[in-house]
């Protein structure tokens, strides 16, 4: 596991104060960890507070660090399914975002009851910073 601080876009709270959204990062890719949680260090009010690229790392740090947002590969090789489903149980106000190699339609349907969004692994900086944005609006 791999502590990074970055800060990103600003979230709004209902009040209309500002705050940091912090997010974890997991993905079993070294090179797609860097570079998300790079986009990410680009836009205000974020804060990635963690990477990890297991099953085992991300429910440690879902469980030690409690981050409002993750963002979860979804690939079989992690398990994407059952990481989530553990992490929800575990959890509960942990919202995701899951990564997803293959078509999203299909593995959207299996994750609907975790998942705030779901995202193609080939999506653009300015994608990510949507999806990001879309989560951190009241």
């Amino acid at each position: 596991m791999d502590d990074s601080s970055s800060a990103g876009m600003t979230g709004i709270t209902e009040d209309g104060q500002s705050r940091i959204v912090t997010i974890a990062v997991i993905d079993e890719y070294p090179l797609m960890l860097s570079g998300i949680t790079m986009a990410l260090d680009d836009m205000e009010g974020f804060e990635v507070i963690a990477q990890g690229s297991s099953p085992a790392e991300a429910l440690e740090i879902a469980q030690s660090q409690s981050p409002e947002l993750m963002i979860i590969d979804l690939s079989s090789s992690t398990n994407g399914l059952a990481m989530m489903e553990e992490i929800s149980s575990a959890c509960p106000g942990i919202k995701f975002i899951v990564l997803s190699e293959d078509e999203i339609e299909g593995a959207a349907a299996e994750a609907v009851p975790f998942a705030h969004t779901y995202v193609s692994k080939g999506l653009t900086r300015s994608q990510l910073e949507a999806t990001v944005r879309s989560f951190a609006e009241p």
